[in-house]
Order: C-alpha cells, then structure tokens, then sequence
C-alpha cells in the first residue's frame, strides 16, 4: 500500500475532520465543538493538551520545535518485569532507540462519538461507522498499527513484512486469520523518478488475539521492536510506538 507523507496525510484528514464537523453543526446534528482557530495553531499554543491527535510524526516535529526534551524512563529491569513486560524484552529495552520520544505512547486517550472509549493512541479516534469487536474495542480488519522512524538508509517493503514476521514469531503472537495479508507495510508514495516499495515507516497487524495481544502492544506490556541492521554486527533495536488502526 502507498501513502503520502504522514505529515500531510495527518494534516489533511485533521483540517477534513474539522470541516465536516462545523458542517454538520450547520445542519443541527450532534458534533463536538467546532474548533476554533487552525488546528496547527491550536497545538503550537497548547501541544499536550490539544484535544486532537495528530500522529506522532507531527506531534513529535512541534514538540521538537518548542523545545521539548525527550523522555526519560527510568523504569529498571524489575520494574518492568512487575508490571508484566516478559523478561527478554525488558532486557531488550535497556538499549534501544525510541521512536518519537518527545510523544508519550498514551498521552492521547480517545473516545468515540457512540461513548466507546478507547484508552489509547490513534488518529483523533475510529470513526463510528467502522465496525468494532465488543471485547477488545479494536476494529475488526487490522487492529494496531506501529509508528517507527525511519532509518537513514531506505527500506523496502519485503525486507520489511520479513523483519515484522521475524519478530512476531520471537514474541509467538500469532496472526489473525480474516485477512489474506495480515502483515501490511505502507510503502511512499512513487515520485517521479522515486522508487517503488519503499517503507514509509508503519505497519498495520490483523490479530489472532487482539484481545490480549493488541491491547497489551497498546499499553506498552509488549515490546515490539525491529532491528534494522542485524543484532550480531551490534545493530541497535527501534521500540515502535503502537495506536490502533
């Protein structure tokens, strides 16, 4: 699948967003508040506490600009063991590179336009028309996506579902199987003279459990890290950052 740069997809679909919600006040249904101001104006004077989530891309970029410092965790081995991260990648986190980490994964809980509260990241939240699972409030098609930040060097969509695979089977979470692909890498899209199938830092799952397995990437009791250059030329692993898709 190709996109556009997340910056301008997340941009786009926020202004969209906005548009749509003052016309449906216009017409007396039920909306949010309309918002006042730019949306990049509104997160450039309040970014934690802008009511909308713009991906972590743009979130990170404004917070960057703003001058705020990343994230310090200094959670240790055992603490993260307590509270139910698996040994081996609690092991594995005390060296790896974080992605976007000026954005704390769970600083924008959402909620439905229905009253489902989603308890965390996604793109401002999903929408009511997508049909969810009434355990797991995911949707029923790919129920997370990861966020990473791209490496210097381009990756292609192969290597990519490849590494995605390699790790899945090392956390033994299983694909879901209502999909005939369950692993899906979004690739840039072709510029003239750009190369085709290049990764545009996201992947989206389709679960076997998302119940268990989704929810416990959402809340950071998984670590779902990939490893660009190999582990035994001491290539360092990225922790991608987990919202719902």
């Amino acid at each position: 699948m190709e996109i556009d740069s997340p910056s301008k997809s997340l941009k786009k679909l926020l202004e969209d967003k906005a548009k749509n919600q003052n016309k449906g006040a216009a017409q007396g249904k039920r909306t949010r508040e309309p918002i006042k101001g730019t949306v990049m104006e509104s997160v450039r004077t309040h970014p934690m506490k802008f009511r909308f989530w713009l991906g972590f891309e743009v979130m990170e970029k404004l917070a960057k600009e703003l001058g705020v410092e990343e994230l310090f965790n200094d959670e240790s081995i055992a603490d993260r063991i307590t509270r139910g991260i698996p040994r081996e990648e609690a092991e594995e986190l005390e060296k790896v590179s974080i992605s976007y980490p000026r954005v704390p994964q769970t600083l924008y809980p959402s909620e439905r336009s229905d009253g489902i509260n989603g308890q965390h990241l996604n793109l401002t939240q999903l929408p009511q028309e997508i049909e969810i699972d009434p355990i797991s409030k995911l949707s029923k098609d790919f129920h997370i996506a990861i966020h990473f930040q791209l490496p210097n060097t381009p990756l292609m969509h192969n290597h990519v579902k490849e590494l995605v695979q390699e790790r899945l089977d090392d956390m033994k979470i299983p694909l879901g199987t209502n999909l005939i692909e369950p692993i899906s890498i979004l690739c840039m899209s072709v510029k003239k003279g750009g190369m085709k199938g290049v990764w545009a830092g996201i992947i989206k799952l389709h679960l076997l459990n998302p119940h268990i397995d989704g929810i416990a990437l959402l809340t950071g009791l998984r670590a779902f890290i990939l490893y660009f250059e190999p582990r035994s030329s001491g290539g360092v692993g990225s922790l991608g950052k987990v919202c719902k898709s």
